[in-house]
């Protein structure tokens, strides 16, 4: 999937379900601390790091589609 498809499903996806799409700057913080989150799993060794990664990789898209 390129890039373009991945930000215009993540959009329809945000704005079939209601979220906000609004708000670029929360968005974000909330998206940083996901990041802290999976780096702390990873530095900690857990090994269920990679279980969320479709959900973050969802709000990264979001993310990037809202200023697209």
């Amino acid at each position: 999937m390129d890039i373009r498809s991945g930000q215009r499903l993540a959009w329809e996806n945000k704005t079939g379900k209601g979220f906000n799409t609004t708000d670029a700057p929360l968005k974000f913080c909330l998206l940083q601390g996901e990041v802290a989150e999976a780096f702390d799993a990873w530095r900690k060794g857990r090994e269920n790091l990679g279980e969320d990664y479709p959900a973050r990789r969802g709000r990264r898209m979001g993310c990037s589609a809202a200023r697209s």
